[in-house]
């Protein structure tokens, strides 16, 4: 099979609207200038089975990473808007993938990151 791309994903006409995916970029330091330790942070309301898929595929292909789900930020309904306005009262599958800025500060962190989730999010969406 062959390698889809984000953008191909979210065009392409056949796909029921059945996943909801955001992105994010985050800075590397919490407060206080403490380092995130996750590369990723994988965001999810409810259900949690986009963002499972999400991260068991980029770990299973980048062992050396610090994924996690919910942490340190969480979908708040109060003060979020696309999972909670879009994706949880559909019942649609959902996730905000947060990405340290650090990680994409040229063409190669970029690329690497495109390839992961392009992959990622095509295994969840075809699972």
């Amino acid at each position: 099979m062959n390698k889809l791309s984000a953008r191909t994903l979210l065009s392409q006409s056949d796909l029921s609207p059945v996943e909801v995916l955001n992105a994010d970029s985050r800075v590397p330091f919490l407060l206080l200038c403490e380092q995130r330790p996750r590369h990723p942070g994988l965001l999810s309301g409810t259900d949690l089975n986009a963002a499972q898929s999400l991260r068991d595929h980029i770990s299973a292909r980048r062992m050396d990473l610090n994924l996690a789900i919910n942490q340190p930020n969480k979908i708040d309904p109060e003060s979020d808007w696309f999972i909670p306005a879009h994706a949880e009262p559909r019942g649609l599958m959902h996730s905000l993938i947060e990405v340290r800025n650090d990680q994409l500060g040229d063409t190669a962190g970029v690329t690497v990151w495109a390839d992961l989730l392009a992959d990622a999010i095509q295994s969840t969406v075809e699972a």
